[in-house]
């Protein structure tokens, strides 16, 4: 059985190494970032499904994946035909929507991270109608947008890409780690941007995450974007400790229940 990685072997010379020697079967790329299967008849592309899309929308997501596992399963039947004009036509577009991804030099090859307004793009005069697609997209993962976006996949990927380019846009991995619900505690002092949390949970995200984090809030009032630097504390379990200024700023008071997550620094 054939296998290998996109890394090493791009879709478009891999497909066309499949035609010239007229083998049939299923290529079948595995996450991340996401399932799919490309199946060839008579040196045709005859089928392609890929995150629920199938047909040339299917292929078209396929054609910007870069790094894949994949393995062909020669004679493996197509479930149905969703690529009627197959040949010369659809390999040409393959490969003129190939190039267009490759031009894509800003948005990131791992689409499974999520995406976030960044906070720089809150200072710009960002048009009014991408501000509103870009709330939209936010919190969602790459792959999810590509997929979903109303005016199709490349066109997706073109926008992002631009959003990327014009740092209104940033990404970070996702993280499996469910958020601490947490009680406010006002600490006493000048420090802003700090909070205090127990040492047993400081140290759990710390192996999680297994790198340098700040900690994200979210509350009543829908505060965007708050992020401090997170330091333990012992014996403060359920609890986190914030100062005079942070209270007043974020409108919190003591008692008041969180949701406090980590996140890559």
């Amino acid at each position: 059985m054939l296998r290998g990685n996109l890394a090493d072997f791009p879709l478009v010379g891999l497909l066309q190494m499949l035609f010239s020697s007229g083998r049939g079967g299923a290529l079948v790329l595995e996450p991340p970032p996401l399932p799919g299967s490309i199946y060839i008849q008579a040196g045709q592309i005859v089928h392609a499904q890929a995150g629920g899309l199938t047909g040339g929308p299917a292929l078209t997501l396929l054609a910007g994946i870069r790094r894949a596992s994949f393995r062909f399963e020669a004679e493996s039947p197509p479930p149905m035909a969703t690529i009627e004009s197959g040949g010369f036509q659809t390999q040409a577009r393959l490969a003129e929507e190939a190039q267009i991804w490759q031009s894509l030099r800003h948005l990131p090859e791992d689409w499974t991270q999520v995406l976030r307004i960044d906070p720089k793009a809150r200072e710009q005069d960002v048009p009014h109608q991408d501000l509103l697609l870009l709330r939209q997209v936010e919190g969602q993962r790459i792959v999810e947008v590509l997929i979903s976006f109303e005016t199709g996949v490349l066109e997706a990927a073109q926008t992002l890409d631009r959003w990327f380019a014009a740092g209104w846009l940033s990404s970070k991995p996702q993280l499996l780690i469910e958020p601490a619900s947490l009680v406010v505690l006002s600490l006493y002092g000048n420090e802003q941007g700090v909070a205090y949390i127990d040492e047993v949970l400081y140290l759990q995200w710390s192996r999680q995450i297994k790198q340098d984090f700040h900690i994200c809030m979210g509350f009543p009032g829908g505060v965007e974007d708050v992020a401090f630097i997170p330091r333990p504390r012992p014996n403060f379990q359920s609890r986190i400790g914030l100062f005079e200024k942070d209270l007043r700023k974020y409108r919190l008071a003591r008692g008041t229940q969180v949701e406090v997550w980590p996140e890559p620094s």
